[in-house]
């Protein structure tokens, strides 16, 4: 189904207040509940319903329930979104998750075959360039490529059967991205997600792969 997502260049201009370069981009939520402490996912979202397809790269409303849902230290942390105990999430992280998790195949399984691979491409400087660049070239692409634009766009997921999810590889995503025309300079602001969704996969059998993906970032 297709999604008309509104973006208002959201979650671009940090509160002025916000002084470290390392946290430049970060949301600091308004009110901080002492349920927040707690390790278990019983904060019942502190009132906060999940944003709605209308909000679906609403960065600041998501980064608002992520934190309350998978705070860290909590049960239920999403892989790839950068918080801190003091409760500051990176808004580059949470856009990269959105980014992806509107891109991928609807049901849960098929979401997080999409999202590992995902993951493994934004965090490759340049490589989604290059491979648009190289299928330009072979004339593998049926037109030019031109980056979507305006405040209203239309994103069409993944769509793939639960028997063919062990095949979904990396050229499903990339096909994913073109077909979308997602810009080059969001899968640029999708690099800390990427990143970070490594880094807290880095075990067990995602290690090598990662060890892969990691050799060609550098």
């Amino acid at each position: 189904m297709n999604k008309a997502l509104e973006i208002d260049n959201v979650g671009m201009n940090p509160p002025p207040d916000l002084r470290d370069r390392v946290w430049a981009t970060v949301l600091v939520p308004e009110r901080v509940s002492p349920q927040l402490g707690s390790t278990f996912n019983r904060t019942g979202g502190l009132g906060l319903e999940q944003p709605g397809y209308d909000q679906a790269l609403d960065i600041d409303a998501w980064a608002r329930w992520l934190l309350m849902h998978g705070r860290p230290g909590g049960e239920n942390h999403p892989a790839g979104v950068v918080m801190n105990r003091a409760f500051w999430v990176d808004r580059r992280s949470v856009f990269g998750y959105l980014l992806g998790k509107a891109l991928a195949p609807q049901d849960t399984k098929g979401r997080a075959y999409f999202l590992r691979l995902y993951a493994y491409i934004v965090a490759c400087p340049q490589l989604y360039r290059e491979v648009v660049s190289t299928r330009e070239t072979a004339n593998s692409i049926s037109q030019p490529f031109i980056e979507n634009s305006g405040s209203s766009i239309t994103i069409t997921p993944l769509e793939v059967g639960r028997n063919q999810l062990q095949n979904l590889s990396s050229e499903d995503v990339f096909e994913t991205l073109i077909r979308n025309r997602i810009p080059f300079a969001w899968i640029d602001h999708a690099y800390t997600y990427g990143l970070h969704y490594m880094d807290i996969h880095y075990s067990g059998q995602h290690a090598s792969t990662i060890d892969t993906v990691d050799d060609e970032r550098l």
